[in-house]
This record gives structure tokens, C-alpha cells and sequence, in this order.
């Protein structure tokens, strides 16, 4: 279990953690952010690029969490 405590105060708790090979117990980590990947986008080349928070039922797409969403970007 992971306990965060965010900027704004609020606490995150995390369970079936992701560990992966290396010496001892490695902790799998993100190493990016939303922010991060837009201006990854934008620097590509991509036009436009957005994170997707609306959910589309008749499309499929509804997610129940509000972290890995969809990202959609345009060239």
C-alpha cells in the first residue's frame, strides 16, 4: 500500500502495487503528468491535444476514474 498526500491536502491510498525487475523491490512509477504530455504534443507538432473527461456511452467510452483518460490530439 502507497499512502500520498496531494498539494492540496487530500490523501491518496494505493493498493496492488506494481513492482518490476531491478536490485530488490522495484516500485513501477509514472514519470510524466498530463501537463507534461500536452506540451509533448505541442512540441511534436500536433495542432491541438486535449485530455478527454467526458464520457460518450453511445461510443463506449466511460471510465469510472478520474486518472488515465483518453487523450485526443490533432496533427
Amino acid at each position: 500500500m502507497l499512502l500520498n498526500r496531494t498539494a492540496d491536502g487530500r490523501e491518496e491510498r494505493f493498493e496492488n502495487l506494481n513492482f518490476h525487475g531491478g536490485e530488490g523491490m522495484t516500485l513501477e512509477m509514472r514519470m510524466f503528468a498530463e501537463p507534461d504530455l500536452l506540451r509533448r504534443f505541442a512540441a511534436a507538432g500536433f495542432s491541438s491535444a486535449a485530455t478527454r473527461r467526458d464520457h460518450a456511452p453511445h461510443f463506449g467510452l466511460m471510465w469510472p476514474i478520474d486518472h488515465s483518460l483518453p487523450m485526443v490530439a490533432r496533427a
